[in-house]
């Protein structure tokens, strides 16, 4: 037989999974909570490279699941950039969906949720789920996105901080 080629992925699931803190005040009817109000909200960003000013991405769509055997999971998608003029981050863009819920990440069937046209030009991307108003564990995987800016000069400005 062959040996097995390093570079074939290897057939474990790579899913992003999110756990909470069930004690946690997740109610977000706002889009602006102060910061301590985000425990149970999962952040994907740029981080650091908020720095270079060529990072920024579109997020497109993602599969996602929760733990739950409730009847739903209610998932709020928030879009984040950050004010260059007055340097606070300002969430501009919330999306809201139900999805079925799950029994467990071995069972659970992922949902795609496709995104709002108008997450563009982002710094970070929030995600809080609950279910029946309490946080829940969730996954997510297939996260689809994009550079805000493909051209050439951005993508050496990406190549040269990485």
């Amino acid at each position: 037989p062959r040996p097995k080629d390093p570079y074939t992925p290897s057939p474990s699931p790579h899913l992003l999974e999110f756990v909470t803190q069930s004690s946690l005040n997740v109610s977000r009817t706002e889009n602006t909570p102060d910061l301590g109000e985000y425990g149970a909200t999962g952040e994907i960003g740029i981080g650091r490279n908020l720095q270079w000013g060529c990072y920024a991405f579109h997020a497109l769509s993602a599969s996602v699941g929760c733990d739950s055997l409730e009847p739903h999971c209610d998932w709020q998608f928030t879009g984040v950039q950050w004010d260059y003029e007055t340097q606070v981050y300002k969430e501009v863009v919330t999306q809201f969906a139900s999805t079925a819920s799950c029994p467990g990440v071995e069972d659970c069937k992922l949902v795609d949720v496709v995104l709002l046209d108008d997450f563009t030009g982002l710094h970070a991307l929030r995600v809080n789920v609950t279910v029946a108003g309490e946080p829940k564990i969730w996954w997510m995987d297939d996260l689809k996105l994009e550079w805000a800016d493909g051209r050439c000069d951005a993508g050496l400005c990406r190549a040269m901080h990485r």
